[in-house]
Order: structure tokens, then C-alpha cells, then sequence
């Protein structure tokens, strides 16, 4: 039969067992307790009384076995059990009573239980018996499983081992030479797979060639005693000839006799190749570097000269021989004279004392760049000289030295000296005679401006020029096309141009500028031109006002009118007087006013009783208008009132907004009222009803939901806490709570019934369906809901309730879950089940059974069925069934069974016995699995542990294995093999057992230790990448591969690479420093082979072409695509080189990314031992920049001579300290010398004015010594001719040598004699306007008039001071109130405030009373007025006509007898005259009239136009009261657009009362206006949609205006609501033209376009509607065109 057998003996500990037991009855814990405190010594007993307390104790202290009760007070004792990978991790034991004997043996087998038993006393007092012999099952069923784990582990121990190591070729044979084994890498050898060879002779797998000596090698291996043979062969291969370094070593069986031999070769190739590349690699650096045109040297970590290439030869005339291996700094001696840190020293250690000594440094990461000026250099000469130096590498990272890249820069610095002291000069030049420099460089079409442009244009410095449209953007629309066209011709076709323009600068200033253009050819061909700009402003008067419009308003008015008479809201208008002055139909009828009442506020409240909210009376200043006239905002307010019209109670909404005017000054306010009492009395039946609904809904034990089909609201009672464990909070107060928790299955069904009952008029409905509750379970319930609905029969609300029916469905299916539970769990257990009785009659098997044994369930019971057991196993199962007992009940075996089939399979087997009252079996209960595979695992352990054993053993990489400590804090030793203790120096016995930590004390630094931790955890294996590894011991390169065994162990698997690394680490070492020499070199390095295709390029490539160096390497110039032209130059002077063999030097434009650049190469060839050229090596130097200093330098100093010669301007330039000048020429001719008589800078100051000569050398000494930071002087100079001119002289130091001292000053002179001689000219007038103001013989006196408008004296003539009394001294400086009396300064200043009012001359006699008598003055006052236009001074000039009165008075008295007689007849003469200025004055009385009729009725039109506009405004403010209480987006869309029409027609009447013609409006300005508010509304401009207009000068009269507005504010409006329907960007274009009074008018926009199915003719929308009805009332048409957009045509007739 079945059934293993358990041992006889469990295994022995030296600490008791520990034993759990979980059982919550307390007699059985005291038994339990007593019979376990005899065996103390054996078992270690913990009682748990709950399910809870077990599992925490066995957390906290893993039993050895677990007793645990089926029923516990907290939960079933099978919970305790714990798993993984679906094993029991400690063996459980279920123990039940008599009442649970079945069920305990459904869950034991369900749950993975070992065994169950029933409580019993006999049962109890036997448990330690019973603990021993399961203990020593459990201990047999581990070590099986151990073994068939360490059958798994070794297989792939084997397998990690033989494919961890690299490309190591592995195979074995047996003693005659067959194959047994090839793994892939030997296989890839042969040019084969493994499948190949095995079974085949060693032959096939060594070549023919070969076989004997592999065979000779394979006897020698079967005899080996102590350390296995290495050898060394060739091996040709499909990927070439390999050498390879193989063992032979034997394999055993377990009794020591040779049954084959294995051999493991590894290949070592590229370590015999690496020693020859590490030479030629040195060699081609030292070829590189011999070659460079940059001098080039490099250093080690000892500052020792490693490399000195021929051109620092050449620059220091010191060979390599002289210092290549030398140190202490040698290398610097050739430029210093002496030994100290240079650059090259600073990369390795930064110094700040050395960084001190050069020019200027730049760190670029630890490349380091400068420049320093050298004295000693080509023989005194010195020299400036650019360096860069960067850090040379190891393979490893480790810095291994330093090189300098230094490179002669001389040139270049004299070159950018020249530059910088042109354009200084240029730019001193520019600032006196704002003359400004541009150049347009035509192929580029770049453009460059100096300094004086971008001032004249008031841009920014870093306004960008080269917008050519928008330069010339500048100028005015007239005199744009002539600049365009003059460019155009000058770069097409090299015409110069001269012209004087108009333009408007960047912060507004309208200039006038003179620009004039020189062109410069190259190869026939415009190719740049150079100009210049003059300031020749000349400010322009602002536009002429535009003709104002005056139209008829009645429209309006009547718009208005019903727009208010149509709100059903209370709307009232408050003036600043508290009155209401404008009320619709509803507040007057509200509260009984007549059309012409207009009450004040105060008074109409008195009246009311009005009361707040909580019904306090609300006092009348509370009253909402008068708190909006204080300037408060008031919205939605509520207030109670009791109206006269019906006497009751109403409640009301009131919001209320002041009215501005455009000042900001509150000039009234709306107030809008909204009677809300029918939803006052709505919300408290509303609120009666929830209370009423509330307390059902508590009431009942149903769970009540109700639900708002409006807003999709749900309510839930706190039946649904109570029933499905819902806290309020978790529940949504939207209908998705319903939803969401009905279960998938059910949810398309019950929402569907649910929305039919809804839809097909139902108002009873109910569902059954499964509802989840709060902990994710879900419950069987009834749902059964009624529909309210409105008067309209629509559905508005639906209430109902929940009922669980989980309880009633749980009773009814228990019992049928009762009966499927036993038989389900044994029809799914996947081993074999069997009950039979003594005699072997089987009354169950399970079909796992049955199928074993090729038979179905109905066959065997019933019946005797005895399996073949294996003749030698039979009786050690006869033995087993023997010793069951009841005490001893359950046994555990293994055997052998012979199936149907004759095949022989393993089996283990549970065998129990059941016992009869009287102890005899009445009937077996087994249950087993097969386990051949686990025996057939166990039987190739051993001959898979004696291969890996060998390989082992024998293999040429290390093998250790490690064994956790821990939790991974550790690694201890469990095996190396010999390889190990050869690379490591140690032996295998002395470090079994031993912490890794502290055999291998660096192996944490190493990072070896970090990666077991992560293979250990993870089990992902790793592979550690080469690294050094260093203790106090060893040192050495190691590359290891880590991965984990199935039993935990950690395996590394690793090589000395030591040598391999070392010739490698050279070869590294020589790339690397080959690498970092030409990745620091600027210049691009190239080598060609004869083909021309490129086998070298350095990375400096990539920044001229974008192309990376794999991508050039292989490659000629022709396959990257260079230009024909330039590929042939190119291979011409290659073929030269590789024909001629001498290196040559050309140069060659180069079309980069940046634009071309120019480029000097030199090409050098490298010679074969026999002479013929093998490659090229090119070094190409960009000399753009010098190229285009050069030019730059050229172009300068042409545009400093034009500047100059515009501005009459001289430079000079001195060096120092010789004293050395040299001027320009026109300096020379100034002054009428020829150029070359002045050398030095005595021969020009011995021309200075002896007065002058100190002045002009002291201003020189303070510019060099610091004290001024300029030279600024001015002088006299004697010209040739013997006369003196001045001149002013400004400059300053433009260079300087290293040490700081100055070595060059430049200056400007400018004649200026001519302005020397006007400000003497000016002295001599001021002179003698002294003396005449002085000896006047009037009064003459100045007065300052202040910012306060107060008069303060300046000055008093002599003459003045006499007549006032009051010096000069004395009066100057103060207020006038402050000289003289009161009635005096009251009198002067009542006149200078008069003069100051008329702004002209002022002048009036006046008397004044003086000791000599009355004097009478007649005075002028003369206003001076400052740049601003304010009156800044008063000058008086009072002249004494006391005389002339005199005689005037004298010449009356002799013209009163005269008079007398000219009396009569004049009188005769009057009465004539009387006659006719009546009439003439009746005439003039009439044209007054009509004059100021005339102006009354402007003024009154200006007025109505006002007021208009105003009260469309108020309607505005009244749409917008209106649109704070509307919710629906429609009618809030529909209240908007209304606005937009309002403000589009008050736009109208703005623009006509803000003009002097009342009667036309200018169309452009309004639709600019019109479209920018639209655009503003919607916000257009963020979307980036633009608006232009292109309207001639059109003026039309306000009933064209009116209509023409609507129709655009329709379209526009339209355009920016539909057009761009979640778009960015966009276009809306108006364009219109008038031929005679017809207008037409073009309208589009770039958007979707209107759709083709709607009849835009007859539209169901307002807007298209409006635009129709108005295109008819002016008589006008209107095309649609959908192409592209939306493009309206209209045709319009003017309304006369």
C-alpha cells in the first residue's frame, strides 16, 4: 500500500522545544500545564488563551509546534498558521472536540495543517508522546525537502558557475576522448552550437590537427595527482585566431575512480595584444605632439617633464633632451629665468599667489585658460602668450599629471590694440558730433550699429538691429519706401545713398535724420555696406484735430425707454440731491408714483415700514441708495417692507452701485429691488416638509434615500451607518454614492430599470441587487423608491428605502454550503486521498487517486485494490501499518511503486489509523504525492556536486561562497576553492568559518561587501565592475560576479586581473593622455589614411560642424557631403603630401553652422620604416576671429575718418614713457604744420600759450596718477601764422603693460576757437548790458517768481534803489512782503500777478509818494519765461513822467478855452451822431442775439449728447445689477451681448460730444475703438487674436453711425464667441472704402468659419438676425463667402 514511515528518533537539541498551545478552556489548560511541567527538560510549554495572543506569540518567539483549538473566542485556531510559498513554516497540530470531529479534518487538510486530533483526556495526558513523534515527522519531511533543494541548488549552482565566468570555454570528456559537455563559449570556438559535439569525438571539437596532443594532455589529466597542468595554444576560430589558456583537470564518481576529465580555457588574447597597442600608442602621441604648431609640454604627478614637443622647442631654443624627465619646476626656467609654478602647476594645486601673476584666467570645470606677457622671450623681444592647461588621467580616474597647450599671440594682441584705439576714438568722436556708424554685411545680412545710433534711435543696448523691417518701421510711411528703395538698390546694386528723413524713435521723439551709405566690393560684388547717421531733429506740431458729428437722438431715447419699462424688477435712479429722478413703470406702480413725482429718498422712507432680516427696523440712513451715493457697493441685500399699495408684509432683494462719471466723482446711483416674497413662503414649506420628512426617516429602521433629479442630489438617513457601516462623512451627497456601490454585475440592470420607471411616466418602482458596504463586502437588498413629479408630469424627486436581505440569504445558503464544503475540498486536493478498510476495501478515494492509477473513483470503492509496491519496500510498509496505535496514530513513509505501466515511481504518504472503542482499526485514512522527481533529483545531486566539485577545484577563476549573518550585517567563509587561496594568499582551512569582514578588511571600501548585501536581499544577481582592491596585505584588480543559491548562500565567482589591468591601465594611460592632449588643443587634429578617409579626428570638430567624431571616423570629405569645391582642394593637397612627401601649409573657408570661417591648415606625413607615406595628419587653426579683427580694424578706422572729418576732429596717441606721438594728420593742418614736424611730445607743447602749458601738464600728471579718469583740458596752440586757436584736448590711457604701468594714452582735439570767441563776444555784451542797466537813468529791478507763486527780488539798479529806499544787498534774495511795507508788496504784487496772468508785456502808471513830493512812474513789466514755457522771472523798468504830467497839466488848462469853443459845435455834431448809433447799436444787439442763440444751441446739443450717452451708460449698469441674480448662462450671454450694444451706440455720442463738429464721427476711430473694447471683453488678445483696420478718411453722420456700429459689434462679437473654438491665434479684419455716399465694407476672420447647414439669412440667433434687419435699413446687401474663414461683403447706402 501507501504511507511513509517517520524516524524513530526526532532530532536532539541542546535547547528544549518549544511548544505553543492555543486554547481558551481553562480545565484544559491546567491538564495541559501539569502533564507538560514533567517533561521541563524536553519541551519549553506557552499557553495562549485567544487567537489574538498566539499569533503574537508566535511573532515574537517562533514554536517549534503548534497546538491550536478549531474554535477559539476570537477567531479559528487555523488562522495561526503561517506560510511561504504556500508551505507551513512550523507544523500545526488542530485539535477539536467531539461535537467539530468532522469539521477539524476538512479544515486540517484545507488549511495545510499537519495533523488533527480530538480533545480528549487520554489525548491530553499522551501529548508529549504524541509531540515527539510528530516532531520527528516533521524533522524526516525537512530533510527530505532539504534534499531536493540541494539537488535544485547544486544543479544551478553548476549552471551560475559554468556561465559566470566570462568568456571561459568549458568542456569535458570521458576517459577514451568522447564528448560529454560543451558549453557555449567552447562551441563558439569550433563554429558550432553545443549540441554539436557531445557524443563526438575531442577531434571534431580540436581539429584534426590537434586531436593528438588534446588527447595526450587528456591521459596525462587522468593520472594528475596535486596541481592540474596549464597550457598555452592558437586556436583559429570563425572570429579569428584566439590564444587561449586552458587546465585539464579529472573527473570522479563518488568512489574516487575517474570517469572522464574537464577542461577550461580562457581567452587572453587582448592581453597579449594590449602591450603592443600600449606602444603604438605612444608612439603616435609623441608623433602628434612633435607635429603641433602650439608649443606643448606635460607633466606627471612628481612635476616631471613628460613630454616637450619640437615647437616649444623652438619658442624656448631649449631641447627635450634638456629637460624631459627633470622636475622642480625646469620647464619654467626658459620663460621666467627662473624655477616656480606656472598655469600648468595651478590644475594640479590652485595657488592664488600664482594665479596673481597673469593677465586674466578663466576656469572652464579643471581646464584652465590665460594670457601673460613674457619679457624675456625671443631674445628680449617678449612676447604675449595664450595658455591652456587641463589634467591628464589614469584608467582608473586618478589624476595622473598635467599638460599646457601655449600658443604665440602677439600678433592678434597688437592687432586688437589698434582696434580698441579705433573704436575709442570712434566712439569720443560720435559723442561730440552725434554722428552715429552702422555696417550691413550683405552676405550675412547682419547689421552692426555703434553706441551713437542706438541713442538717436532711444533703443535699449541690447535692441537687436537686425530686423531690417523693423528699423525702417522707424521712419514715417512717406519717407519708408525711399529708404527701402535706396538700401535695396545699395546692396542689389551697389548705388550710395544721401538722404534726409523723418522718423519717430523708440520712446516717441519725431526726428529728422540725415543717413547717408557707402558700398564695398569684393570679387565685382556689393558685399557690404558703410554708413553713417546725423541727428538733424527738427520736433513737428501735433495732428490736426479731427471734425466732430452732431446726429439726431430719438432712437435712443426710445430704446431706452422700453428697456426699462420691460425689466420686472424695481429700477430707481438717485441723483447727488437724495432725489429719485428716473423710476420704471414697477417701482412707480410699487409704490403709487405718478410719471412726473420725483421724491427725495428720506421723505419716501419716512413713510415705510421697512425692517432688517430679523426683524429689528431698519433706520432710514441705512437706506440702500444713500449708502451707494457714500460710494458702497450693495448686493443682494434683504430687507421686509410693508408697501402702501396692498399694506402687507413683502420681502424684498435689493442690490444698490454708485454712478461715476469718467473723473471718478459719484454723480448718482441705481438701485434694482426684486420682490422675493412667493420664495420666502416656498422655503418655509419646503423647510416643514424636510422636518416632517426628517423625522420618518429617523423612525424607521430602513435605509431612506432621497433624491433630486434636478441637480442629482442624494440624501441618505443614518440607516445607511447603521445597516451597511457608513460614517456620514464618507458618503458623496451626489447620486454616484448610489452608483458607485452597486455591484458591477447588478449596475447596468438596476440604473436602467430605474431611469425606464423615471421615463415611461412609472411612480412606483423596485429592484433586488447586491450593494456594497463599508468594508467591501456586499449585501443582498430590496430597493423599492416612489417619483414625484411636478405639475407638468415631469419627474423632479424620487424617495425610497434600502432593505437588507443579506441575513435571510446567508440562513438559506448555509445549509447547502454545508453539504458541497467536504466533498469540494477533497475533490481539490491535488495529492491522493484514499480510505480503506483492514482487509484493503476502499470506501473513498479522491479522482487524484483514482487518475494515478489509471482508474475512475467508481472503480475502486467497493473494492480491494493493492498497488505494486517495489518487492524491497514491502516490508518497511508492512512495518509502518504495524506500528500505528492509538496513541501513535499517524506515520510518515516513502517507497517505491511499480505502475500499470511497469515504470517504477516514488511516493510518500500520511498514513493514518481510526480506532474502535476496543482498540482494533476498523479503517486507514492516507494521503500521499509523488515525489519521483524529488529522488530523481536526489540521485543526480551527487554526480552534480562531484562536477562542481571539479570545476571548483579546478577552474581558473576564484569561487567563494558566503552565508549571511543576520540580517545581512555580516558574511562568513563557507568555501574557496585553490584559485582563491593562489590570488588572495590565503588558506582554505585558515578562513573557513570566518567574518569576510575580517579576512578581507578593505572589502567594504572595495563596495563587494554592499553588493552580497543587495544579491543576498534581492536575489538579483550583480556583477561588481572591475575595481582595484587594497588591504594591508594585498593589492589587486578583481572583477567579480555575485548572485545567490536557492538555500541563501551568496557565491562570488571572481579573476585576478592584475595584469590584464596593468597593460591595460598603460594603453588607458597612453589614450588618455593622447586624448586629453587634443581635447585641450583648439586646433582640429585629423589623420588620413591614402584613401583620404579620416582615421584620427579630435572632438573639436564637433563645434565647427555639429558632426560627431564616430561619425567622421571611416569617412572622406566627400562622403560627409563637403562642398565640391572645397573636397577638391582638399584631396588636391592630400595627394600632393602622400605624392611629395614634405608637409605644406594652405588656407580654406569653411561654411559653418555659426556662418564660414577661415581656417589655416598644415599637413605633415608619416612615414613607413621604408619610407612611404603611410597617413596624413592635418592641423587646421581657425583664424576667423584674427581674420576678422583685421577687417574689424580697417572698417574702423574708416568710419573714425568720416566721423572726424564731419567733425572737424584730430587724435593723437602717445607712448610712454619715451614720449613718442603720433598724430593725425588733420591735427597738423589744424594748426597749418606739416604732419611729420611734431615726433615727440615736447615738440607740441612748446606751441602751447605759455599761460596754458602748467594747466595742460597738470591735467595730463592726474590722469596718470589716478586723481582723474580722464585727460580734459583746454588750451591755446600758436598755428603757423602766428595766431592763437584753442582747442579741446580728451583722452585717457588705452594700454597698459602687465605690471600695470601705462604704456599708451589717446586723445581727441577739437577746434573750438570759434566758440571761444562767441562766449567772448558774449562776456562783452554782458559787459556792457551791465553798464547801461547800471547808469540808466530809470528804474530797473528783477524779481524771481517761485514755484508757490510768491516774488522774490533779484536785482535793483542803482536808480531803483534810490526811488524804493532799499539797497541791493539788502533786498536780494528776499520776498518782496519781506523789503517793503504791507500796502507796498500788496501793490506789487497784485501787478506782477496780473503780468504773469496775461503771460506779455505788462505796463500801467502809478504814483508814489516821496520826501521831494507826489512822483508819478509809468512802469513795464517783461514776463521771462524758462524751456518749460513757465514764467520763471519779471524784469521792471519804471520810467519817472512826474514832468510830462506837469506839462500836460499846463497844456489842459490852455485847451479848456478851446474846448469851450469846440463844445457847441461838438454838441450840435453829437446829437446828429445819437441818431445813428441808436440804429448801429440796434444792429450790433442783433448779431449778439443771434451769436449767443447760436451757442446756446451748440451747447445744448453737446448736453443731450452727454446726457445720452450717460443714460445708456446707467443701462449698462442696470444690465449688469440685472445679470448678478440670473444663473442660466444664456440669458446671462444674452444679457452681455445687450451691453455690448448699449456701449457700442453710447460709443457714438462719446465720440460726438468729446469733438467741435457735433454733426460726423470719423469711422476709423470709432471701429478702432469699437474693436479694442470687444476684444478687451473676451479677451481676444490672450488667445493671441489680432485686430486691424484699413478705412479711409471717412466722416458720416450719426444715422449711418448708429447702424454701421451694431452691425460691427455683431460680427466682431460673433467672430470672437464662435470663430476660435479652443484656438490659439487668429485674425478679425474691417476694411472700408466710400464712392460717392455708398460705402463698402469687407469683413473677415481667420477662424472655423460659420458652418454650411445654417441659414445665416434667416438665423435663429439675434445677432445675424440684428445684422440683416440693419444692412436693410440702410439700404444696403450682405454676401457670405465660407472659402477661408468668414469674409462678409457688405454694401451700404449713407442715410441723408
Amino acid at each position: 500500500m501507501t504511507d511513509l514511515i517517520a524516524a524513530t528518533g526526532h532530532a536532539k537539541k541542546e535547547e528544549p522545544f518549544h511548544v505553543l498551545v492555543v486554547e481558551d478552556d481553562r480545565t484544559r489548560v491546567e491538564l495541559i500545564g501539569e502533564v507538560f511541567s514533567q517533561h521541563a527538560d524536553e519541551f519549553r510549554l506557552t499557553i495562549a488563551r485567544t487567537l489574538q495572543e498566539g499569533m503574537s506569540a508566535a511573532g515574537d518567539d517562533q514554536p517549534d509546534l503548534i497546538f491550536a483549538s478549531l474554535r477559539l473566542f476570537d477567531g479559528d485556531g487555523l488562522d495561526i498558521l503561517t506560510k511561504i510559498d504556500g508551505l507551513a513554516t512550523v507544523p500545526l497540530v488542530l485539535v477539536a472536540g467531539d461535537e467539530d470531529s468532522q469539521r477539524v479534518e476538512e479544515a486540517a487538510v484545507k488549511a495545510g495543517a499537519f495533523d488533527y486530533a480530538v480533545w480528549s483526556e487520554g489525548m491530553v495526558r499522551d501529548l508529549p508522546h504524541y509531540t515527539r513523534r510528530t516532531l520527528d515527522c516533521w524533522g524526516y519531511l525537512e530533510s527530505a525537502e532539504r534534499a531536493w533543494s540541494s539537488s535544485l541548488e547544486a544543479a544551478e549552482r553548476f549552471r551560475q558557475i559554468s556561465g559566470s565566468v566570462g568568456a571561459a570555454a568549458i568542456w569535458s570528456c570521458d576517459p577514451e576522448g568522447t564528448i560529454l559537455s560543451v558549453n557555449r563559449a567552447a562551441a563558439d570556438l569550433a563554429g558550432g552550437s553545443p549540441g554539436d559535439f557531445t557524443g563526438r569525438p575531442v577531434s571534431e571539437l580540436s581539429g584534426r590537427e590537434k586531436a593528438g596532443i588534446i588527447l595526450g594532455r587528456i591521459q596525462k589529466a587522468q593520472k594528475m595527482i596535486g596541481a592540474p597542468d596549464f597550457y598555452e595554444d592558437e586556436i583559429e576560430s570563425p572570429g579569428g585566431i584566439h590564444t587561449m589558456l586552458s587546465i585539464y583537470s579529472p573527473l570522479r564518481d563518488a568512489g574516487g575512480a575517474v570517469t572522464g576529465v574537464q577542461v577550461i580555457s580562457c581567452d587572453i588574447t587582448e592581453k597579449k595584444k594590449a602591450e603592443e597597442t600600449a606602444r603604438e600608442s605612444w608612439k603616435r602621441l609623441a608623433d602628434i605632439l612633435d607635429i603641433l604648431p602650439d608649443a606643448t609640454f606635460a607633466i606627471d604627478m612628481e612635476g616631471k617633464v613628460i613630454a616637450w614637443n619640437r615647437a616649444i622647442e623652438a619658442m624656448t631654443g631649449v631641447s627635450a633632451d634638456q629637460v624631459l624627465g627633470k622636475g622642480e619646476y625646469e620647464y619654467s626656467i626658459p620663460f621666467y629665468g627662473e624655477r616656480r609654478p606656472i598655469l600648468i602647476d595651478l590644475v594640479l594645486e590652485r595657488e592664488e599667489d600664482i594665479e596673481k601673476r597673469y593677465l586674466c584666467m578663466q576656469r572652464d570645470g579643471e581646464k584652465i585658460t590665460s594670457e601673460a606677457y613674457i619679457p624675456g622671450l625671443f631674445g628680449g623681444r617678449g612676447a604675449y602668450l595664450w595658455g591652456t592647461a587641463a589634467p591628464l588621467y589614469d584608467n582608473t580616474g586618478n589624476r595622473a599629471g598635467a599638460i599646457e597647450v601655449i600658443r604665440d599671440i602677439t600678433e592678434r594682441r597688437k592687432t586688437e590694440e589698434a582696434l580698441r584705439r579705433s573704436e575709442f576714438l570712434l566712439n569720443q568722436t560720435q559723442e561730440i558730433t552725434h554722428v552715429g556708424g552702422w555696417e550691413y554685411d550683405i552676405p550675412s545680412a547682419t547689421i552692426t550699429w555703434t553706441d551713437e545710433v542706438y541713442r538717436i534711435y532711444e533703443v535699449p543696448p541690447d535692441y537687436d538691429p537686425n530686423n531690417i523691417q523693423a528699423d525702417i518701421a522707424f521712419y514715417s510711411p512717406e519717407d519708408r519706401a525711399i529708404l527701402e528703395d535706396a538700401f535695396r538698390r545699395a546692396v542689389e546694386e551697389g548705388s550710395p545713398y544721401d538722404l534726409e528723413l523723418q522718423f519717430e524713435s523708440r520712446r516717441g521723439t519725431k526726428k529728422w535724420v540725415k543717413t547717408t551709405a557707402q558700398v564695398e566690393y569684393a570679387g565685382g560684388r556689393p558685399v557690404r555696406l558703410v554708413g553713417n547717421i546725423l541727428d538733424i531733429t527738427a520736433r513737428k506740431e501735433a495732428e490736426a484735430r479731427i471734425e466732430t458729428l452732431v446726429a439726431a437722438l430719438s432712437d435712443e431715447k426710445e430704446w431706452l425707454s422700453s428697456l426699462l419699462n420691460s425689466i420686472p424688477d424695481e429700477v430707481w435712479f438717485t441723483d447727488k440731491g437724495h432725489r429719485f429722478t428716473l423710476a420704471n413703470p414697477r417701482a412707480r406702480e410699487e409704490f403709487s408714483l405718478g410719471e412726473e413725482d420725483t421724491p427725495v429718498v428720506e421723505a419716501l422712507a419716512g413713510n415705510l415700514e421697512v425692517y432688517r432680516p430679523d426683524g429689528t427696523p431698519r433706520p432710514i440712513d441705512e437706506a440702500p441708495p444713500l449708502r451707494a451715493l457714500a460710494g458702497e457697493v450693495i448686493t443682494g441685500m434683504e430687507e421686509i417692507i410693508r408697501t402702501p399699495a396692498t399694506g402687507q408684509l413683502r420681502y424684498r432683494q435689493v442690490s444698490s452701485s454708485p454712478v461715476r462719471d469718467v473723473s471718478g466723482t459719484i454723480t448718482g446711483a441705481v438701485t434694482v429691488v426684486r420682490d422675493m416674497t412667493d420664495v420666502k413662503e416656498a422655503e418655509a414649506k419646503v423647510r416643514e416638509s424636510n422636518e416632517r420628512f426628517t423625522l420618518v426617516a429617523k423612525a424607521t429602521r430602513d435605509t431612506i434615500w432621497d433624491w433630486d433629479l434636478v441637480t442629482d442630489d442624494h440624501w441618505w438617513n443614518e440607516g445607511i451607518q447603521a445597516v451597511f457601516g457608513y460614517t456620514p462623512e464618507r458618503v458623496e451627497p451626489r447620486i454616484t454614492s448610489w452608483y458607485d456601490r452597486i455591484h458591477p454585475d447588478d449596475r447596468d440592470r438596476v440604473i436602467g430599470s430605474i431611469h425606464a420607471a423615471i421615463d415611461e411616466g412609472e411612480n412606483v418602482w423596485s429592484e433586488e441587487y447586491r450593494f456594497c458596504r463599508a468594508d467591501g463586502s456586499y449585501a443582498q437588498v430590496l430597493d423599492r423608491g416612489y417619483v414625484i413629479r411636478n405639475r407638468e408630469g415631469r419627474a423632479i424627486r424620487m424617495v425610497g428605502a434600502l432593505l437588507d436581505l443579506s441575513e435571510r440569504i446567508q440562513m438559506l445558503n448555509a445549509l447547502r454550503e454545508s453539504e458541497e464544503r467536504y466533498h469540494n475540498i477533497i475533490e481539490d486536493q491535488t495529492e491522493f486521498v484514499c480510505r480503506f478498510r483492514p482487509d484493503g476495501t476502499y470506501v473513498y478515494v479522491n479522482d487524484a487517486y483514482a487518475r494515478y492509477f489509471g482508474k475512475t473513483p467508481e472503480e475502486l470503492i467497493g473494492q480491494v485494490f493493492f498497488p505494486g509496491i517495489f518487492p524491497q519496500d514491502r516490508e518497511k510498509v508492512r512495518q509502518v501499518f504495524a506500528s500505528l496505535s492509538p496513541g501513535s496514530p499517524v506515520a510518515l513513509t516513502e517507497h517505491r511503486i511499480i505502475m500499470p505501466d511497469g515504470t517504477v515511481r516514488w511516493q510518500q504518504w500520511s498514513d493514518r489509523a481510526f480506532f474502535d472503542d476496543s482498540g482494533r482499526v476498523k479503517e486507514y485514512q492516507s494521503v500521499g504525492r509523488d515525489i519521483t522527481a524529488q529522488k530523481e533529483a536526489e540521485a543526480a545531486l551527487h554526480e552534480s556536486e562531484e562536477r562542481f566539485r571539479n570545476l571548483f577545484l579546478n577552474m581558473h577563476a576564484g569561487v567563494a561562497i558566503y552565508e549571511a549573518v543576520g540580517n545581512g550585517e555580516d558574511f562568513v567563509i563557507r568555501d574557496i576553492n585553490p584559485e582563491v587561496e593562489r590570488i588572495e594568499k590565503v588558506k582554505r582551512d585558515e578562513v573557513i568559518g570566518r567574518s569576510v569582514l575580517e579576512v578581507f578588511p578593505g572589502i567594504q571600501e572595495f563596495g563587494l561587501f554592499d553588493v552580497f548585501s543587495r544579491v543576498w536581499k534581492t536575489g538579483e544577481p550583480i556583477e561588481h565592475p572591475v575595481s582595484m582592491y587594497r588591504d594591508d596585505r594585498i593589492v589587486g584588480w578583481r572583477d567579480n560576479f555575485v548572485y545567490r543559491l536557492p538555500s541563501g548562500e551568496v557565491v562570488a565567482i571572481y579573476e585576478d586581473v592584475t595584469v590584464q589591468k596593468q597593460a591595460a591601465e598603460a594603453l588607458s594611460q597612453s589614450e588618455e593622455r593622447y586624448r586629453t592632449l587634443t581635447e585641450n588643443i583648439p586646433d582640429i587634429i585629423a589623420r588620413f589614411d591614402r584613401e583620404h578617409r579620416h582615421i584620427f579626428i579630435n572632438s573639436a570638430i564637433e563645434r565647427i560642424t555639429g558632426l560627431s567624431v564616430e561619425t567622421l571616423i571611416g569617412r572622406t570629405n566627400q562622403d560627409l557631403g563637403m562642398d565640391e569645391d572645397l573636397t577638391g582642394l582638399w584631396d588636391g593637397k592630400l595627394d600632393q603630401v602622400f605624392t611629395q612627401g614634405k608637409s605644406l601649409t594652405f588656407t580654406f573657408q569653411y561654411p559653418a553652422r555659426d556662418g564660414s570661417l577661415l581656417f589655416e591648415s598644415r599637413l605633415i606625413p608619416e612615414f613607413s620604416p621604408d619610407g612611404t607615406v603611410l597617413s596624413v595628419i592635418s592641423v587646421a587653426r581657425d583664424i576667423t576671429a584674427q581674420h576678422k579683427a583685421e577687417e574689424e580694424r580697417r572698417r574702423s578706422e574708416a568710419r573714425l575718418e568720416v566721423a572726424m572729418k564731419m567733425g572737424n576732429i584730430a587724435w593723437w596717441e602717445m607712448d610712454l614713457p619715451s614720449g613718442g606721438v603720433r598724430f593725425h594728420d588733420r591735427k597738423a593742418t589744424m594748426i597749418g604744420y606739416a604732419p611729420d614736424q611734431f615726433t615727440t611730445y615736447q615738440d607740441f607743447c612748446s606751441l602751447l600759450h605759455p599761460d596754458d602749458y602748467e594747466p595742460a601738464m597738470k591735467a595730463m600728471r592726474d590722469h596718470l596718477e589716478g586723481r582723474r579718469s580722464r585727460y580734459d583740458v583746454e588750451y591755446r596752440i600758436r598755428t603757423s601764422g602766428g595766431e592763437w586757436k584753442w582747442f579741446h584736448d580728451s583722452g585717457g590711457i588705452t594700454a597698459s603693460s602687465p605690471d600695470g604701468t601705462t604704456r599708451t594714452i589717446t586723445g581727441m582735439v577739437v577746434d573750438i576757437t570759434a566758440i571761444k570767441r562767441a562766449e567772448e563776444n558774449l562776456r562783452d555784451a554782458e559787459k556792457r548790458y551791465e553798464e547801461v542797466v547800471t547808469n540808466s537813468p530809470d528804474s530797473i529791478f528783477v524779481v524771481e517768481v517761485t514755484d508757490e507763486g510768491r516774488f522774490r527780488m533779484l536785482y535793483m539798479n542803482p536808480v531803483s534803489e534810490e526811488e524804493m529806499g532799499v539797497s541791493n544787498e539788502s533786498a536780494l534774495g528776499k520776498f518782496i512782503e519781506e523789503v517793503f511795507s504791507e500796502d507796498v508788496s500788496s501793490h506789487l504784487a497784485s501787478m506782477y500777478r496780473k503780468c504773469l496772468e496775461e503771460g506779455s508785456l505788462l505796463g500801467y502808471e502809478e504814483t508814489r509818494e516821496l520826501p521831494e513830493g507826489r512822483q508819478y512812474y509809468s512802469t513795464t513789466l517783461v514776463p521771462l519765461k524758462d524751456p518749460s514755457g513757465r514764467t520763471a522771472r519779471i524784469i521792471g523798468i519804471s520810467h519817472n513822467i512826474t514832468s510830462r504830467r506837469m506839462m500836460e497839466s499846463e497844456v489842459r488848462a490852455l485847451n479848456a478855452v478851446l474846448e469851450q469853443r469846440v463844445a457847441e459845435r461838438t454838441r450840435e455834431l453829437e446829437e446828429t451822431n445819437v441818431t445813428l448809433l441808436g440804429e448801429i447799436g440796434h444792429r450790433v444787439e442783433a448779431e449778439e442775439n443771434l451769436r449767443a442763440t447760436l451757442e446756446e444751441k451748440l451747447t445744448l446739443l453737446r448736453e443731450v449728447h452727454h446726457r445720452v450717452k450717460n443714460n445708456l451708460q446707467i443701462i449698462v449698469s442696470l444690465l449688469n445689477l440685472q445679470a448678478r441674480y440670473i444663473t442660466d448662462e444664456g440669458t446671462l450671454a444674452a444679457i452681455r451681448e445687450s451691453q455690448n450694444r448699449v456701449r457700442a451706440m453710447a460709443l457714438v455720442h462719446e465720440k460726438l460730444y468729446q469733438t467741435e463738429n457735433l454733426s460726423r464721427i470719423n469711422l476709423d476711430d470709432y471701429i478702432k475703438f469699437l474693436g479694442k473694447n470687444l476684444f478687451q471683453f473676451y479677451g481676444a488678445a490672450s488667445r493671441g487674436i489680432t485686430f486691424s483696420t484699413d478705412l479711409e478718411e471717412i466722416f458720416v453722420d450719426i444715422n449711418t453711425a448708429i447702424p454701421f456700429g451694431l452691425i460691427m459689434n455683431e460680427l466682431i462679437t460673433n467672430s470672437l464667441k464662435y470663430g476660435f473654438p479652443g484656438r490659439k491665434g487668429g485674425a478679425v479684419s474691417v476694411s472700408v472704402r466710400r464712392e460717392n455716399n455708398t460705402l463698402f465694407v469687407e469683413y473677415r476672420d481667420t477662424g472655423v468659419g460659420i458652418p454650411g447647414d445654417l441659414d445665416w439669412r434667416k438665423p435663429a440667433s439675434l445677432g445675424l438676425r440684428l445684422v440683416n434687419s440693419l444692412v436693410s435699413q440702410l439700404n444696403g446687401s450682405i454676401e457670405l463667402d465660407r472659402s477661408q474663414g468668414t469674409a462678409f461683403s457688405l454694401v451700404l447706402q449713407e442715410k441723408e
